[in-house]
């Protein structure tokens, strides 16, 4: 598990907020997760929402903009996001990868 600061201004999550990333867990769709695009050399990271198999492709869909994932594009999915400091209730559905 990894606690991340978020320093983007696309997000859903407020700007400088702290969030856990819970690795190696496949998101169900309309899950907030992490990605990291790209070769691993010049990976650039992405929060966003997780829309798999629409239409043919995979989404990843933050406020402002959705992001259509091609196959030419090496994408991965770094984990699971859980916002920390937040007095809500979340139900989470995890599935095992």
């Amino acid at each position: 598990m990894y606690e991340v600061i978020d320093t983007g201004s696309m997000t859903e999550l407020t700007h400088q907020s702290r969030f856990v990333v819970i690795p190696d867990v496949q998101p169900e769709t309309g899950a907030l997760a992490l990605f990291a695009v790209g070769n691993p050399s010049q990976e650039r990271y992405i929060i966003g929402r997780w829309f798999p198999g629409i239409g043919g492709y995979d989404w990843i869909w933050q406020p402002s903009q959705v992001i259509r994932v091609t196959k030419n594009v090496v994408l991965r999915i770094i984990g699971l996001i859980l916002p920390v400091g937040v007095d809500l209730c979340f139900c989470w559905n995890l599935l095992t990868s």
